[in-house]
């Protein structure tokens, strides 16, 4: 009978799945998100937003200046970029715009490339993918830099989307003894 098994992959338990030590490695068993803390960060959405009656372009967002999103450096020509991107206007008051176009702000477009665009509709420069508010501000928010502090109001801590504060894997998540998850085996005794 083998009493290691992990439902992820039909294997054999590998040791760094109850690792920590090592969390380059690929079959680590620290969640490769939080690396291990169970600790997230996530975009509160209502602060940023705090004009959802208003456009993009008339100052929905928090952050925005008529020159450009402050503490971010995205451009207005890069949001005038995402017009026509699934269902996106930048004149078109956040509450009414789809939630994909909202996702596209938000999330980014997901790798397809989008070309800042001036005032009159004309294409500027090369096209690259737009990464999206919520990962920007995420990633400069972690930093330890001013623009972090400024930041902060936008950003909230709990437990970690991808492992639930677990701090484990997926893939140790899925490994079971004798039919027991980690959960359950933390409560259990030597002698059970």
């Amino acid at each position: 009978m083998q009493l290691w098994r992990s439902r992820y992959s039909g294997d054999s338990w590998r040791v760094h799945l109850l690792s920590f030590n090592a969390p380059e490695h690929e079959d680590r068993g620290a969640c490769p998100e939080c690396r291990g803390t169970g600790i997230g960060s996530r975009l509160i959405e209502p602060a940023l937003v705090r004009y959802p009656e208003r456009s993009m372009r008339d100052g929905a967002f928090d952050i925005w200046t008529a020159k450009n999103y402050k503490y971010v450096h995205v451009q207005h020509e890069t949001i005038e970029g995402l017009r026509g991107m699934h269902g996106f206007a930048p004149d078109v008051p956040w509450v009414e715009l789809p939630a994909s176009a909202r996702a596209l702000v938000l999330d980014g477009s997901d790798g397809e490339p989008v070309f800042d665009r001036d005032a009159s509709g004309r294409k500027i420069g090369t096209g690259r993918p737009f990464a999206g508010f919520r990962r920007i501000i995420l990633e400069k928010a972690a930093a330890k830099t001013k623009v972090a502090e400024q930041l902060a109001t936008y950003v909230e801590t709990g437990p970690c989307n991808a492992c639930g504060g677990t701090r484990w894997s997926f893939q140790a998540r899925a490994l079971r003894v004798a039919g027991r998850g980690g959960r359950d085996l933390a409560g259990v005794g030597t002698g059970q």
